[in-house]
């Protein structure tokens, strides 16, 4: 999430059908993310693992993670993400 509270994403994997049959002991959860066109601000990263409906929390850490992006080769002003734009202008 953005550090002003916007949630940029929440990816999950129960939405993309990787459901474990079971959760026992302890073990690893990762996460790649190939591409992240976030714009110049400090994002606060969060992490879980809960059940199948979300209800049963078996960890969480609230602000796992907080990165600063820096301004780059994008020039947007607004918003939290580029949508990498290509423009003609005629």
């Amino acid at each position: 999430e953005a550090t002003g509270g916007a949630v940029v994403t929440s990816p999950c994997t129960r939405d993309a059908g990787l459901v474990p049959d079971s959760v026992d002991g302890s073990g690893f959860v990762d996460v790649e993310l190939r591409s992240v066109a976030l714009l110049p601000g400090t994002y606060d990263i969060h992490t879980s693992v809960t059940d199948f409906n979300r209800a049963h929390i078996y960890d969480h850490v609230q602000t796992h993670l907080r990165i600063d992006v820096m301004t780059g080769k994008r020039h947007e002003t607004g918003g939290v993400v580029t949508l990498e734009p290509s423009w003609t202008i005629r």
